[in-house]
């Protein structure tokens, strides 16, 4: 299971750039899929950071309501993705 922690700064959720490679590498290391971490901001979301080879994805996740994982898997995969995070 992978284990997303939030923190409180200033009323914000926020995330710094080395947990967000470490969320990408441990989601990369246990399903084996391309990924784009993203800062949402309502129906836009804007890439932070990702795997080397991430074009583009089909599939999104919201993480909280700032960030989100765009990831490009099969369609059962996300499912099994979602069930394997955990939100902190």
């Amino acid at each position: 299971m992978i284990i997303i922690k939030e923190f409180l700064k200033e009323k914000e959720i926020c995330m710094c750039n080395e947990e967000l490679n470490d969320v990408v590498r441990d989601i990369y290391k246990a399903f084996n899929v391309e990924l784009a971490i993203c800062e949402v901001f309502e129906r836009r979301w804007s890439y932070i950071t990702g795997t080397k080879n991430f074009i583009s994805g089909r599939y999104r996740i919201k993480i909280n309501e700032k960030y989100g994982i765009i990831v490009n898997c099969e369609d059962n995969d996300v499912e099994k993705i979602k069930e394997g995070i955990e939100f902190h």
